[in-house]
């Protein structure tokens, strides 16, 4: 097993809708793990070519490889901007002529969030180290407004950044995890509810997959105990917990 732990700069914030809501709705603070998918899978498709398969995406074939996926950042502020949008696409045909060109635009209101020093940090686990080379030519996260820049990719062998950690150890992080591995401060973290690894969440049904995790409040890292069902890394002298189920 490997990790690949990547540093990115994100230049205009991130908007990361929740499904079935309004553009305009409230964002998820920090990438869900479906979204850190699509982003390493951007460049291997637009490389090869590969198309969306009918009735999902084909970044689905990337749950082959990538076993786990998580993101954490120094401080996070949710926002809201106004954007120009361009809405003749979903306009009857016959607007489509330039005499209707004052109807091609609007404005909307989008939530963004926006990190301290613009840094974001994600970490992806595989069995395969090839596949983890693909981080190198993440461009976006999200929607293809959110420009990120690769600062740095950090690629280990597992038991390189292994900790050795047992129930009930206690650390801080500043990476969002599983609830059903931690327990974390409630004046350090929130409960949230973020769509996993699964490959219902790749397709086209309104029966996607969530898990509960914890996520740091704002500016401070989590303060959290570790779980039985709990293993602990380290990568740059920052801690990342992962479930055990991942890594067997």
């Amino acid at each position: 097993m490997y990790v690949a732990f990547v540093e990115l700069d994100v230049f205009s914030g991130l908007s990361i809708f929740y499904p079935y809501t309004s553009t305009s709705a409230p964002v998820h603070p920090l990438p869900p793990p479906t979204t850190l998918l699509g982003a390493i899978a951007y460049p291997y498709m637009r490389q090869y070519q590969v198309e969306d398969v009918e009735g999902g995406s084909a970044a689905a074939k990337f749950l082959d490889y990538i076993v786990y996926a998580v993101a954490g950042c120094k401080g996070y502020v949710i926002t809201r901007d106004v954007e120009r949008v361009y809405q003749a696409i979903y306009q009857r045909k016959e607007r489509w002529k330039e005499e209707f060109k004052d109807l091609w635009y609007t404005i909307a209101v989008r939530g963004i969030v926006k990190y301290l020093e613009d840094k974001l940090y994600t970490l992806y686990l595989s069995k395969n180290p090839d596949v983890l080379k693909y981080a190198y030519g993440i461009t976006r996260i999200g929607r293809k407004e959110g420009l990120v820049v690769v600062k740095s990719v950090t690629i280990k062998q597992l038991n390189e950044v292994l900790v050795h950690a047992s129930y009930n150890t206690s650390f801080e992080t500043l990476f969002y995890t599983p609830a059903t591995i931690v327990e974390c401060e409630d004046a350090t973290a929130v409960k949230v509810r973020m769509h996993k690894l699964a490959k219902a969440n790749f397709t086209h049904t309104t029966k996607l997959e969530v898990e509960e995790y914890y996520i740091p409040r704002g500016f401070i890292p989590m303060r959290c105990r570790l779980l039985a069902d709990g293993a602990l890394i380290s990568v740059k002298d920052l801690y990342i917990a992962i479930p055990k189920r991942v890594i067997k």
